[in-house]
């Protein structure tokens, strides 16, 4: 038992069990750490780095608890999917990076549309550049949308941004134009990545089924205060 040192706490659960340490095994931790990052360079394997890294990453790795509350249970199941999201997006940005937020990375790439577009004349795809076309036009509108939502005039904010240097936009929060890395305004670059490629993903399927299904709500309100309206009569013919 003396082997096996203290814990501060144990939490079990039917599939989990945390640890919480006391704080005294920092040291040998840190050595087993080191430990492991020495091994790790006569490693030839693949698989046995990735091993090595998980096992630093469990080491070194602590434990935070949020609380969530809410007054309802739909709100609180809002909040709960908020804070997952967050938190992985703070898991990709520390593995992948982040790049400035706000829409400003995709406003940036625009910039290259003529670069693309000679590329892909060189490699025969002279159908797809129409389709390329519409992507660079549609890479403004996060930025534009975020702006619209703040009160400003989208197109003047875009206009605003376009021929900046990177990780210059527009902060929706405090209404001003500056460098967003700096500011703090931050996406998790795997974040950026897959809205992109979701985004064209949907897309292409818009074009090439021809329609989609989608609920109107308007339709809904009007159809429910017509069957209101058939009922009332219904029900005043029969008194």
């Amino acid at each position: 038992m003396e082997m096996l040192g203290q814990a501060a706490k144990a939490i079990l659960r039917q599939e989990t069990a945390t640890i919480l340490l006391t704080g005294k095994q920092s040291d040998d931790i840190n050595a087993r750490i080191a430990s492991i990052r020495d091994s790790m360079t006569d490693m030839d394997s693949t698989f046995d780095k990735e091993k090595a890294e998980e096992r630093i990453a469990s080491l070194a790795g602590g434990v935070a608890r949020i609380r969530v509350g809410a007054a309802t249970e739909v709100e609180l199941k809002d909040k709960k999917l908020r804070y997952e999201d967050a938190v992985n997006s703070v898991k990709n940005a520390l593995k992948y990076g982040v790049l400035p937020g706000g829409g400003t990375t995709f406003l940036y790439l625009k910039r290259y549309r003529d670069e693309v577009v000679e590329e892909m004349k060189r490699e025969g795809l002279d159908d797809e550049i129409f389709g390329a076309d519409i992507l660079f036009e549609a890479l403004s509108e996060p930025m534009r949308q975020i702006a619209e939502n703040a009160g400003k005039h989208g197109n003047f904010v875009v206009s605003k941004c376009l021929d900046k240097e990177f990780g210059w936009g527009f902060n929706a929060a405090s209404l001003t134009y500056e460098n967003l890395l700096t500011a703090g305004v931050l996406d998790a670059a795997t974040v950026t990545e897959n809205s992109l490629a979701n985004s064209v993903s949907i897309a292409s399927l818009v074009l090439t089924s021809g329609g989609m299904v989608v609920e109107d709500e308007e339709g809904m309100r009007q159809l429910e205060k017509e069957q209101a309206m058939d009922y009332a009569r219904a029900a005043g013919g029969m008194m």
